[in-house]
């Protein structure tokens, strides 16, 4: 059923009764209560029964049909083919769709179309979609309602399973049944106003009534009660065990003698720690002081000494936000650990701060930071960064940076790539905006740099000497220029200068 046919307008009368929404999923059934989902529900839904369906069939489907619309249509006395069957596509009056019902009255005219989901039902053998549904769920579940002056009574149940529950209400109480036929189980709460029992399906009852609990009628041959919980439990009259062997009796009588006499001592003890408590109560100070066997409790401390390994230090609400820990370290056995929920500060309101380790130390004072050992960088970090910048630098001696040609690779001799570059380059005087002493510095702008390179057609992987940094907080770049970048194009122009000197001296001679 994949051939197409063409019917045009050889027919007495068609009728357009539009399309469906486009199909976005795709149901396999694989029974009653088991099936593979592939979509979403936007749009219309494909269902079919396949019990053998499996996820990626259900995707691979949806691949397909995704987005497709069902046309439905109907034509009188259509000149179709003989060879045409349901299934099979046809064009009648202007309408492409699918053949789903076929009516021939032997004059050799057929009438065709493609119906509504309500009429697939009379079109096909087999049900329709919603009668396929219906059917699954009518199999699952049977509910009744009856109502009478009486009683109403609730039912649901699924013969398929064997499953039952009901509800009854009357005037004189509600009855609950739950059924299992196929377990042979069943549990029956009854709710009155003289109390509550609850029946098993072998006859077994609890009844609760007036606060009582009977349990005369539950034969078990053994009682769980770990579950059991009761602030107080009252037990009266005479407690037996039946078929006890007489030294089984004799145990459990050591037993509560044992049990009376624990009871004697823990008052003893309860005395005990009564005395207790009322020594440490004097030991508290009311609004000042408390003192316990884990805890001191007051506003300040002083103490010429203090010993513990940790400190919790906490804010005004009495919360924990920082300690002080002793904790091991690498150098040595022990060390103190500060550490902080939040920020922390560390102030020298009157005099200098010093941070020192093994003789070396950070010095803090009003107006500088030293420190009196090498500031170093173990290769990772920057000094400042494009955004926040230093202002000046001062140093006894020019500054050195690597240049050990063993920590180079890819090198290459000869600057000539670069002569456009540095023809374009545009020396300048100038003050910076934000400077405060108005003095004229001499360099270049590295936005005409950027241009000059553009021109030159040489990339910022070309010419490291040209900085280009995003702002940390977006909105723009930062700009800046490596000069010593371009002390060895000035060297290259120099030395062709000085050998175009020497030669043209030697042929004036």
């Amino acid at each position: 059923m994949s051939d197409k046919f063409f019917v045009g307008l050889d027919l007495t009368g068609v009728e357009d009764n539009g399309r469906q929404r486009p199909i976005s999923r795709v149901t396999l059934l694989l029974d009653d209560e088991n099936s593979v989902t592939a979509g979403d529900g936007t749009g219309a839904e494909l269902a079919a029964d396949c019990p053998h369906a499996t996820q990626a069939m259900a995707d691979a489907i949806l691949a397909q049909v995704r987005g497709c619309q069902y046309q439905m249509f109907s034509a009188d006395d259509a000149a179709l083919d003989p060879a045409a069957e349901l299934g099979d596509g046809v064009t009648a009056g202007g309408v492409y769709s699918v053949i789903s019902r076929l009516s021939d009255d032997g004059s050799g005219y057929t009438g065709i179309a493609a119906p509504g989901e309500s009429e697939l039902e009379d079109e096909y053998p087999s049900c329709g979609p919603m009668t396929q549904e219906f059917n699954r769920k009518f199999s699952r579940t049977n509910s009744r309602i009856t109502k009478t002056a009486e009683q109403i009574r609730l039912e649901v149940s699924n013969e398929i399973r064997g499953l039952s529950s009901s509800i009854e209400i009357q005037l004189d109480g509600i009855t609950q049944r739950v059924e299992d036929n196929e377990a042979r189980l069943s549990q029956t709460l009854r709710v009155a106003a003289d109390g509550v029992t609850i029946t098993n399906s072998q006859g077994s009852t609890l009844t609760i009534d007036g606060g009582q609990i009977d349990a005369s009628k539950i034969n078990t041959e053994q009682l769980d009660a770990s579950r059991i919980h009761a602030e107080e439990l009252n037990l009266s009259g005479k407690i037996t065990f039946g078929d006890l062997a007489p030294d089984a009796q004799g145990s459990i009588t050591n037993a509560q003698s044992t049990a009376n006499s624990a009871l004697n001592q823990a008052s003893a003890a309860s005395g005990i720690a009564n005395s207790a408590a009322n020594t440490v109560s004097g030991w508290t100070y009311k609004g000042t002081t408390y003192i316990d066997g884990s805890m001191l409790k007051t506003g300040t401390v002083r103490a010429s000494s203090l010993q513990g390994g940790n400190v919790m230090l906490l804010n005004e609400l009495g919360e924990p936000s920082g300690s002080i820990e002793l904790g091991g370290a690498i150098s040595s056995g022990y060390a103190v650990d500060i550490f902080s929920y939040a920020a922390m500060r560390l102030t020298a309101n009157y005099g200098d701060l010093y941070l020192t380790a093994n003789n070396n130390y950070i010095w803090i004072r009003g107006d500088a930071v030293a420190v009196n050992t090498p500031f170093i960088s173990r290769n990772v970090s920057s000094l400042g960064t494009s955004y926040y910048r230093w202002s000046d630098v001062y140093a006894n001696n020019a500054v050195i940076q690597t240049s050990d040609l063993t920590l180079k690779k890819d090198v290459s001799y000869g600057l000539n790539d670069y002569d456009a570059l540095f023809d374009a380059l545009k020396p300048m005087s100038f003050v910076f905006t934000d400077g405060e002493s108005g003095r004229r510095h001499l360099g270049m702008g590295a936005q005409d740099v950027e241009l000059a390179m553009e021109q030159a057609g040489i990339s910022s992987m070309d010419f490291a000497g040209f900085i280009k940094s995003e702002r940390p907080e977006g909105g723009g770049h930062d700009y800046a220029l490596r000069y010593g970048e371009f002390i060895p194009l000035c060297i290259e122009q120099i030395q062709r200068l000085k050998a175009r000197v020497e030669e043209l001296e030697r042929r004036s001679l």
